[in-house]
């Protein structure tokens, strides 16, 4: 229900800066984790 609510509310990109990094462990994962942009949709 989080996420749902997240997808509908907001806007998510990825922020300006370096490529992010991937590594595998169980499954493919970001290195650093994935930072990411949330702006607010309108109307």
């Amino acid at each position: 229900m989080t996420l749902a609510t997240l997808v509908h509310r907001y806007d998510m990109r990825l922020p300006d800066g370096p490529e992010v990094q991937g590594r595998y462990a169980m499954t493919y994962q970001p290195r650093h984790g994935l930072p990411v942009v949330l702006t607010a949709r309108t109307a």
